[in-house]
């Protein structure tokens, strides 16, 4: 459905359900999924311009963050909600993201891909 080669090692690709291409591919370490109404110093992925108001979407709706073996979500206290593969998030709350995840923030549907850096083995002998 989706082509994982798309996406560089360390990065994370959102796809809007329906989308071919993803809007939004980040190496940062964490950002926020929302609708940007003013200038922030935060990295934000500014989902308004796909109607992002009319699908309920919060202006800061959910932190998504790198960790060690991938990313997680957080729900930011959205007021219409956040889905993982279609449990909701309790807010504040940070759960894991795997590869081909599912999400679901107020009414928009989103899938994530992405491709975590590979581990390196250390050699404690």
């Amino acid at each position: 459905l989706y082509d994982e080669s798309l996406v560089p090692v360390g990065s994370i690709a959102i796809y809007v359900e329906g989308a071919s291409k993803p809007v939004f591919l980040s190496s940062e370490k964490e950002f926020i999924v929302g609708r940007k109404v003013e200038e922030t110093s935060q990295i934000m992925l500014d989902l308004s311009t796909l109607g992002g108001y009319h699908l309920g979407l919060s202006r800061l709706h959910a932190l998504i963050r790198r960790t060690g073996t991938g990313y997680e979500i957080m729900d930011l206290g959205s007021s219409n909600g956040t889905w993982l593969n279609d449990e909701r998030l309790v807010a504040h709350k940070p759960y894991p993201l795997t590869n081909g995840s599912q999400l679901r923030l107020a009414r928009m549907r989103l899938f994530v891909v992405y491709r975590p850096v590979p581990e390196t083995k250390s050699n404690n002998n």
